[in-house]
């Protein structure tokens, strides 16, 4: 005989009593990301689950913002042969004052799970194939890039990449 929710008494069944314990469990040993505040490690399971549901998201679950500063960042790092960590951090400041929580959670997955996200592994990928041609060329990315951005600061991340690509193509 197992407990069953009553809608008096408020009871709740026993797979569902572990199925919270479980969750506890989980959140209580969920890994941190290296920038977490260590201020709030004090905080309660309920806080921190609000926090950390759906842990990974993709660039597609951000905001047009954040997706987009994030691809900025991660073409520059690409074709300028890595960022400068103050520029890591100075993006993640722009995120949290926001309030891009989305966005914070997809720049942790790689410190938190080793592994970088397909789809930001895709548009890495893009940007060092591109660098890879720039280089067979004798051209420096890092310096087209910039040169590039600097004359059309209206366009994002994969835009730019298409002009660069077709920059390449041309000649």
């Amino acid at each position: 005989m197992g407990l069953r929710r009553s809608t008096t008494s408020g009871a709740i069944s026993r797979s569902e009593l572990l199925a919270r314990a479980e969750q506890e469990e989980q959140l209580a040993s969920a890994a941190r990301s290296i920038f977490d505040d260590p201020e709030l490690l004090d905080e309660d399971v309920d806080e921190r689950a609000a926090r950390t549901v759906d842990r990974q998201p993709s660039l597609a679950d951000l905001t047009d913002e954040g997706r987009q500063a994030i691809e900025r960042h991660l073409v520059a790092e690409a074709l300028c042969y890595g960022v400068a960590p103050a520029q890591t951090m100075r993006l993640r400041e722009q995120l949290s004052a926001a309030g891009d929580e989305r966005s914070l959670q997809y720049l942790d997955i790689p410190f938190e799970l080793g592994q970088r996200p397909p789809d930001w592994d895709e548009l890495r990928d893009r940007a060092l194939r591109l660098r890879a041609r720039l280089e067979a060329l004798g051209r420096d990315s890092a310096d087209l890039f910039a040169r590039t951005e600097a004359a059309h600061p209206e366009l994002d991340a994969r835009e730019l990449l298409t002009l660069l690509e077709s920059s390449v193509d041309r000649g």
